[in-house]
């Protein structure tokens, strides 16, 4: 995870505490395994660590992705996920991440208007 993020310009100060966090993860979805139930609550969590990252959207989505892919290649048991559930994750995940940086933009113009009238 630390070579990842690494790639992506992580700070050091924000390295550790990253790192710490998504091998938290990692061992939760050792227990339960990854599916197309729990996936979006993954990329979620993963969008919020991002997120404190100086990147562009694009650099983000990218970094999602790329530790998406570690963390499911270190659990190591997904799911019954056959071919067919893979296409349609690889197709759902990067729309996903759209959807919830959208969500995120529109909550902080909520923000800002509510709060700053």
């Amino acid at each position: 995870m630390e070579k990842i993020l690494k790639a992506y310009g992580a700070q050091q100060t924000n390295l550790t505490s990253t790192v710490q966090k998504i091998d938290v993860m990692v061992e939760k979805f050792k227990k339960s395994g990854i599916d197309q139930l729990n996936i979006s609550n993954l990329t979620a969590q993963l969008m919020v660590e991002v997120q404190k990252m100086k990147l562009n959207g694009f650099e983000k989505k990218e970094l999602v992705l790329s530790l998406l892919d570690e963390i499911i290649g270190q659990v190591g048991s997904v799911k019954e996920i056959v071919e067919e559930e893979i296409s349609r994750l690889q197709i759902m995940v990067p729309a996903m991440i759209d959807n919830f940086s959208i969500l995120l933009k529109q909550k902080k113009q909520l923000v800002k208007t509510c709060c700053l009238s």
